[in-house]
Order: C-alpha cells, then sequence, then structure tokens
C-alpha cells in the first residue's frame, strides 16, 4: 500500500482517476505523478455513491493483485487531527 498526496481530483482525462504524487516525491515534477482510480462503496449500472477527497490530501492507495492492467486505486483518506476538525455549531 502507498502514501500520496492528491495533485488534483479533476478527472482530465475522464477515466475516473485522481492525480496523485506519492509521498516523498517533488509534487511540482509532474512525471512523479500517478493516476489513480475512484472507488465506491456502491454502484450499480443507473447509480453510485462517491466521496473524492480534496487536493493537498493525503491517501493511501494500491494496486490490486489480480489486476493484469496494474491499475491503482484509491482507498481512503488520511485524516490529519489538525488540520480536519470537525465544525462546531454556534
Amino acid at each position: 500500500m502507498y502514501i500520496g498526496t492528491v495533485v488534483s481530483k479533476k478527472d482530465i482525462t475522464g477515466k475516473g482517476c485522481l492525480t496523485v504524487c506519492p509521498k516523498g516525491l517533488n509534487i511540482k515534477d509532474s512525471s512523479n505523478h500517478r493516476e489513480v482510480k475512484y472507488v465506491s462503496f456502491y454502484a450499480g449500472k443507473y447509480s453510485g455513491a462517491m466521496f473524492v477527497p480534496e487536493a493537498h490530501t493525503e491517501i493511501l492507495y494500491d494496486i490490486a493483485d489480480n489486476d493484469s492492467e496494474r491499475h491503482y486505486y484509491y482507498v481512503g483518506s488520511i485524516l490529519d487531527p489538525t488540520h480536519d476538525q470537525v465544525q462546531k455549531v454556534p
């Protein structure tokens, strides 16, 4: 499993992918970027649900062992308690 930072949540290629930079590599160098496919906990022919992480969010992503095309898949977001705080209701 890998850790990376979301560079962009825009699906520029139309393939259902985030653009991610692996942790430790230069985020400004686009040759370091990876396409990471979105996943959903619910999908069907006419329905689906998806949550897309914001840019600059750290995520976990991985390659499925039995994927012959070796795509990366989004596993989940890493919460940062100093940034991702519950909003207080007045």
